[in-house]
């Protein structure tokens, strides 16, 4: 059922912990009723061309956030990345990383700046399947392809590939 917000109080119930909205719906088969709880979802916005990884590849340091990707040699580099926000498991990135780039996703606090890695695929035991995709959205835990999720950084969302990485 899809209505039309009215109103939204910034004011939070701390006894349910909820936020009062308002909004029309056309509710000729009377579903509804006066002062009836329902959950709900709120979709604002889809960004389009919005580059996102997978929230886990963010690695919060003394000198703010940053991702590892690893470069054409297999090699961890350490890169500094400004977090937008972070919706549904992903991170969307205002700066930092671009389309393309191998973004670690598991073994982070086992790296260093620099380390020769080896990533793991989708065969290896516990390793992330999936590449980078243009649609944005997750397959599997290990990157983009197939279709966008809204909600998930929008339709059109870029993501860089993300696979786990081992130190050598």
């Amino acid at each position: 059922m899809i209505g039309k917000l009215s109103f939204i109080d910034n004011a939070v119930d701390t006894a349910t912990g909820t936020v009062q909205l308002k909004a029309s719906f056309d509710n000729s088969n009377g579903r509804l009723w006066a002062g009836q709880f329902a959950t709900t979802s709120l979709h604002l916005f889809d960004q389009d061309s919005a580059l996102v990884v997978p929230a886990q590849a963010i690695v919060t340091g003394q000198r703010g956030s940053y991702v590892y990707v690893v470069d054409r040699a297999d090699t961890a580099r350490q890169r500094a990345v400004v977090v937008e926000r972070t919706a549904g498991g992903l991170a969307i990135i205002a700066s930092g990383v671009r389309d393309g780039d191998r973004v670690v996703i598991e073994g982070q606090s086992r790296l260093t700046p620099d380390a020769a890695v080896r990533i793991r695929g989708a065969n290896d035991a516990g390793g992330f399947g999936g590449g980078g995709g243009r649609k944005g959205g997750r397959k599997g835990q290990g990157g983009g392809g197939g279709q966008g999720g809204q909600g998930q950084g929008g339709q059109g969302a870029k993501q860089p590939s993300g696979r786990g990485a081992e130190q050598r």
